[in-house]
């Protein structure tokens, strides 16, 4: 289980990534799609294009 902060953002990708590239290609497309640092301490969700259960990602947001 994972506690999330009542202040933390969390987005949902709307449209299924193909996780073979990992978590590299997923931080670029933060990055690129959403303009916004994916180390901010924001939880992205993704899911793939097989429908399995996401993975979820969330920075240290400062470590």
């Amino acid at each position: 289980m994972i506690a999330v902060p009542s202040n933390a953002r969390i987005l949902v990708a709307r449209h299924p990534i193909d996780f073979r590239a990992g978590h590299d290609r997923l931080a670029a497309l933060v990055t690129q799609a959403l303009a916004d640092d994916p180390f901010c301490g924001t939880i992205f969700v993704f899911r793939s294009s097989d429908c399995s259960p996401p993975p979820v990602s969330r920075s240290g947001g400062g470590r």
